[in-house]
């Protein structure tokens, strides 16, 4: 059961509104079957706007930063000349089965190994 909001702002679970909102726009960073559309709208109509973003980033893949990954990002840094966190941002979202990564400020088009750079502003 998602968490839900109690007096004085935090939820079950020690999560405050304040620091689930600068996770949303990192929750749509990633295209993936298991993410688009998780939640029910029978669902998204019990829960406040937080406990709805908090109910979808929980379903969020996440990627542990190992020395393998640290060491493919260099890789990937060096043979394509991003930046070193660009890099690791890119072989985290492989790690996690993530085939679109969303940008402004890498190559809008661009394929880094199965994973594509999307600009959301190049329309």
């Amino acid at each position: 059961m998602p968490p839900t909001t109690q007096a004085g702002g935090a939820s079950e679970g020690g999560v405050s509104p304040a620091s689930v909102e600068p996770l949303i726009p990192a929750a749509s960073a990633c295209k993936t079957a298991g993410l688009a559309g998780s939640a029910s709208v029978s669902d998204s109509n019990d829960l406040t706007p937080v406990a709805q973003h908090v109910a979808t980033y929980a379903q969020a893949n996440v990627v542990q930063v190992t020395t393998e990954l640290i060491l493919a990002a260099i890789d990937l840094h060096r043979l394509h000349k991003l930046s070193f966190w660009d890099a690791l941002i890119l072989r985290s979202a492989r790690s996690a089965g993530c085939s679109v990564v969303f940008s402004e400020d890498m190559k809008h088009g661009q394929n880094y190994e199965g994973v594509v750079i999307e600009n959301p502003f190049s329309r």
